[in-house]
């Protein structure tokens, strides 16, 4: 049998050659479970980033057809066509890169979770998922602060709680961006959706500052008061160039102090969840480590309409990936979104990529995946057999 006419019987055999359910090309992206500690999470909000040449678009000799990379989609299985949810929060099509908040269903403590991206479809013009459903229902603000050029501070869920940007200016922090707030606030005025109006809370993102006596966080309405500080802006007695929490009820502050030394001009990344109900209620964590965990009063964060919230000032820095959510968030769920974002991450591996037979090559075939050729192959010189004898 000609060589050609197996060729052509081996791709009808296996039509998922032909392409990745439209698209061209595939990589495998794989979490590596022990950057997910103790416990499996569920939703979780996975940072993919990549830079490849391949990730180019087409006009810049990569293989993203779209400009602004719409035809850049996230998939559970290796051929599309089961598709998860993702937030896209930055493209260059000119350097080949990518950043994404995935969000994965199970996030597995014991075993690797794969998944992949796919990109190369000519035919796709539109953005391919919803970036507000890639935060579930816990995230009532999220405040990516890109793009290191122009600077929005959009909030990316459904709450829309858009920040007001006043003289801050574009800069790079940790992911994709941030915002200098060297000479001012950010502020996030409340809404009439009282996207501030709950109990339990956690806060969290990204700040660098060489200065001390800096406000990270603070609102003005509701009991407690609470503020994130460094060190002590406001004179109350707060531990110098710590991450520390001022809580203010009936005109008192009580001072709550850290450890760790962060204004070192090093971006940090932290997490503070507060606990309405009381307790050991009042936890902040810096760059993935607990750090205070005190009894802080029970109550509401704000209840009132009209209140401002603010992201503080940072002399020689600023903030970035800003987050807030209704739930007191736990000390594993921590640890994995550090490992995630950190400078230094291990927690997601990219794989080669793979091209299909649409794309006009295929280097990456298995064993399985070549069977159906090799059978027609054999049954071929079964036949060539038969005939000669």
């Amino acid at each position: 049998m000609p060589v050609r006419l197996l060729y052509l019987l081996a791709v009808l055999a296996m039509p998922s050659w032909a392409s990745y359910n439209g698209y061209n090309y595939r990589r495998s992206l794989t979490v590596d479970h022990t950057q997910v500690p103790n416990t499996d999470q569920t939703n979780f909000p996975v940072w993919v980033h990549i830079s490849d040449t391949t990730l180019k678009t087409v006009a810049n000799a990569g293989h993203v057809n779209n400009a602004s990379g719409y035809d850049i989609v996230f998939a559970s299985d290796a051929t599309n066509s089961t598709p998860l949810i993702w937030d896209m929060d930055y493209y260059d099509g000119t350097n080949g890169v990518v950043d994404a908040w995935v969000k994965v269903p199970t996030l597995s403590h014991s075993s690797d979770y794969v998944f992949y991206v796919f990109y190369g479809n000519a035919s796709i013009s539109t953005y391919q998922s919803t970036a507000t459903s890639a935060w579930n229902s816990n995230f009532k603000g999220v405040w990516h602060l890109p793009n290191g050029t122009t600077l929005t501070a959009l909030d990316s869920t459904t709450s829309g709680n858009n920040g007001t940007k006043g003289s801050e200016t574009a800069t790079t922090i940790r992911i994709a961006g941030g915002a200098d707030t060297s000479a001012n606030d950010l502020t996030l005025p409340e809404t009439t959706n009282s996207v501030w109006s709950f109990g339990d809370v956690s806060f969290s993102g990204w700040f660098k500052t060489t200065a001390d006596s800096k406000k990270v966080f603070w609102n003005q309405n509701g009991t407690p008061l609470l503020a994130v500080v460094v060190g002590d802006p406001a004179g109350q007695g707060a531990t110098a160039h710590k991450f520390n929490v001022y809580e203010r009820i009936a005109g008192s502050v009580i001072v709550h102090n850290g450890t760790v030394t962060v204004d070192d001009g090093v971006a940090h990344h932290f997490y503070f969840t507060w606990a309405s109900a009381g307790g050991t209620n009042c936890k902040t964590y810096v760059d993935g480590v607990a750090e205070i965990s005190n009894i802080c009063e029970p109550g509401t964060i704000n209840t009132s309409s009209g209140g401002t919230h603010f992201f503080g000032t940072m002399t020689g820095g600023g903030i970035d990936e800003m987050r807030l959510e209704s739930v007191v968030q736990t000390a594993d769920w921590v640890s994995a979104t550090y490992n995630n974002q950190k400078a230094s991450s291990t927690f997601l591996t990219v794989g080669s990529e793979s091209a299909s037979l649409a794309a006009g090559r295929r280097a990456d075939l298995s064993i399985t995946d070549m069977k159906p050729l090799i059978l027609l192959l054999f049954a071929s010189a079964a036949r060539s057999h038969v005939i000669a004898t």
